[in-house]
């Protein structure tokens, strides 16, 4: 009797759990969707942000869309499939919805990680680092991060497998992310201390502002990578606990909460390019008043045509 008693809260807790989480995706998609798309034209649209990491961060904004788009919605059509229906949705519509998430998630991580590689290549190779990485080469780069993830895929033909080997993946490419900025810290701080010594004889301030505008991309891309490790964390702990210890109902929502902050990733990364990337901002608004230009005529078109009939 008790058994029983305790199986019911824990299904009524995760269906209020599952609630919740459907309402947290449809305000998150509609974020994801139409800031992600902002981005992408403004990147598209401005010949100045052409660039081989703009087009790195191009490539990001675009997983964050479709994750809007694409992800989202499938989440909450399987999960209002089982709070309708007491039933998991069709193996089908579950199948798709694990492997386009999977696979932008292995995509994210990759561009991420191509990121951080491309800051550490701006010390590496200074005056080399524009001839040698170039956006055509960068468009290699991320191609070949999406035939990786599919093929990772439709080489296992096994789920489980492609999870084991998707924690495996995040692993080493969070730790080369951490391994990039570490080696870009200890550079930063060298040349920190040599602008300083140079500044004392009055040296020419160019390299001073140089060293800050890098500095700040630097900044703005760890800020996009953390948060990027900072909602995937919760998710790779709790699948991890699940795949050693089993499931639980406590660790199903867990894995529900996290699976929704990683979502919620892609609606933010809009506002921190807002935020701290000046030349987006301005790109930004520029085609938000675009938009509005264009929203606006379209109605003045309709509402005349209405009249003349």
């Amino acid at each position: 009797m008790q058994y029983a008693a305790n199986q019911t809260d824990s299904i009524n807790r995760l269906r209020t759990c599952l609630l919740a989480n459907c309402v947290v995706n449809m305000v998150s998609l509609f974020v994801a969707g139409f800031g992600n798309a902002v981005i992408l034209l403004s990147i598209w649209r401005t010949k100045t942000l052409h660039s081989p990491s703009n087009t790195l961060l191009f490539a990001l904004s675009l997983t964050d869309f479709l994750v809007g788009i694409v992800t989202q919605p499938l989440y909450i059509t399987s999960r209002l499939y089982f709070l309708v229906t007491d039933k998991d949705g069709p193996q089908a519509l579950q199948t798709t919805f694990d492997v386009i998430s999977s696979l932008l998630s292995g995509v994210s991580f990759m561009t991420a990680t191509l990121i951080s590689v491309d800051r550490y290549l701006v010390l590496l190779l200074h005056l080399r680092y524009r001839s040698l990485v170039t956006s055509k080469r960068i468009l290699v780069f991320i191609f070949g991060s999406w035939l990786s993830s599919i093929w990772g895929f439709t080489w296992t033909h096994d789920l489980q497998l492609f999870y084991l080997l998707g924690f495996v993946s995040s692993t080493l490419c969070f730790s080369m992310i951490v391994i990039m900025y570490c080696k870009i810290y200890r550079v930063i701080r060298r040349h920190r201390k040599e602008i300083h010594h140079q500044a004392r004889f009055g040296e020419s301030s160019s390299r001073v502002n140089q060293f800050t505008s890098y500095t700040r991309s630097v900044v703005n891309t760890f800020i996009v990578c953390f948060l990027l490790f900072l909602c995937y964390f919760p998710y790779l702990c709790t699948a991890a606990v699940i795949q050693l210890g089993g499931h639980s109902p406590a660790r199903k929502m867990s894995l529900e909460v996290s699976g929704t902050i990683i979502f919620t990733n892609s609606s933010v990364n809009p506002f921190v390019y807002f935020w701290r990337v000046k030349e987006f901002r301005g790109a930004i608004k520029h085609t938000l008043n675009r938009l509005r230009i264009t929203t606006n005529e379209v109605g003045i078109k309709s509402t005349n045509r209405n009249s003349w009939f």
